[in-house]
């Protein structure tokens, strides 16, 4: 599996919610990077495929498409046409 460089993120000490989102990344990719051929692939299904459980489950809300539908107006840097393919901008 081809490994790119990656940018080490400090956490600040004694945040439990940082700590336990990095955390839970971790431990959902040792459990399933070895279903995918590379870290990207693995990194597209968490971030565009996989239905996140802190959103609308029963729309299968993804974490890519509430990040774009978040941002203001007037700093989306991408078409939200775009989008459509993988959950849907309204």
């Amino acid at each position: 599996m081809p490994v790119r460089a990656r940018k080490a993120v400090k956490i600040k000490p004694s945040s439990r919610r940082t700590n336990g989102k990095a955390e839970k990344f971790f431990d959902i990719f040792e459990k399933k990077v070895k279903f995918f051929d590379s870290v990207d692939e693995f990194m597209n299904w968490y971030n565009f495929i996989r239905p996140h459980g802190a959103f609308d489950i029963e729309r299968l809300e993804m974490p890519a498409v509430i990040f774009y539908q978040r941002l203001p107006k007037k700093e989306v840097i991408i078409d939200p046409s775009l989008l459509e393919n993988i959950g849907g901008v309204k």
